[in-house]
């Protein structure tokens, strides 16, 4: 688990300084390639959730409408961060501004700061 923590670390720090921009219609443009640097740290840090919607369910049952916020982070697992930060980047491929949404509005950077904390 320390190595894990150690890349999520690193992930955290690279993905804190990145910014996301918009086009002149307020479309997010990942510039910076926020999206693929996340999927490929949590992937070096072998976190990636292969069974994401299963889990994902179970945190929905958890947590129920609080999780449109972010007060409930401090509540999370370690697996449960790894599974929404999955379900959240998985979702921009169905539903476009599903990940950056919650780029915008902290809630990625918040996982990866609770995963590292539960790691």
């Amino acid at each position: 688990m320390a190595d894990k923590k150690e890349k999520l670390k690193e992930l955290r720090d690279v993905f804190a300084k990145k910014r996301l921009t918009f086009d002149k219609d307020g479309f997010p443009r990942d510039t910076e390639g926020i999206y693929s640097t996340l999927y490929k740290g949590l992937e070096k840090a072998k976190v990636l959730d292969s069974e994401y919607l299963k889990n994902f369910g179970k945190i929905v049952d958890k947590l129920g409408e609080r999780l449109s916020g972010t007060d409930y982070m401090n509540e999370l697992s370690f697996n449960e961060c790894c599974t929404l930060m999955t379900f959240f980047l998985r979702g921009e491929r169905m539903s476009p501004g599903h990940f950056f949404s919650r780029v915008k509005d902290g809630t990625i950077l918040k996982l990866l700061d609770r995963a590292v904390e539960t790691a």
